[in-house]
């Protein structure tokens, strides 16, 4: 008889524990995972607005900000510039009448990039889409898109083909110029704390 007690004490324990188990995996369905032995539980006093993992919003954010086919929007640096009101009124001057924007920065790498052929188009009096289509390795097509032509180039080669008569060394300073005064463009958006 002491041994059917024991018995039937030992299987609610084991039925319990388990109807515990599932019952909490139940309530964190989504919510990620659970670190046993850290502070990243699901209690009732979790926040579950963030997640536990920071590599899983990392990538989730980066799913969020490119382009798909089904039409998700993507953080371009045209968007990146027209967020900025500082910064988009500086390019805004720099940008050749009748650009568009978002024509202008594509096929750059970054936005660094694309204010710093800017400058040396308003610096050194090159038409911007020669230069776009230099760096870029790109050229548009008859109906005003673009594909690709040749391997894209740095700045300051950029600079050398398009510029007759610079030298290697004064094209690379003007490279470098236009890459600081982007710098100094960005710099000047950025809020101070």
């Amino acid at each position: 008889m002491k041994r059917i007690i024991t018995f039937i004490c030992a299987l609610g324990a084991v039925v319990l524990l388990t109807d515990l188990n599932t019952y909490a995996q139940g309530r964190s369905i989504g919510r990620g995972p659970t670190d046993v032995g850290s502070q990243s539980t699901h209690g009732p006093d979790t926040d579950h607005g963030k997640s536990s993992d920071h590599r899983q919003d990392a990538d989730h954010r980066k799913a969020n900000s490119d382009t798909d086919t089904k039409g998700t929007h993507k953080n371009t640096i045209a968007d990146q510039i027209q967020h900025d009101t500082t910064l988009n009124a500086k390019v805004a001057t720099l940008l050749p009448a009748g650009t568009d924007l978002a024509t202008a920065s594509d096929g750059f790498k970054n936005r660094g990039q694309f204010i710093a052929a800017l400058h040396v188009s308003h610096n050194l009096n090159i038409p911007f889409a020669d230069l776009k289509a230099k760096m870029t390795g790109t050229a548009p097509n008859s109906v005003g898109d673009t594909k690709s032509v040749a391997e894209p180039k740095s700045l300051g080669a950029a600079i050398q083909d398009l510029k007759q008569g610079i030298s290697p060394e004064a094209a690379k300073t003007e490279a470098e110029k236009a890459e600081q005064q982007a710098k100094a463009d960005e710099k000047k958006t950025k809020p101070t704390t």
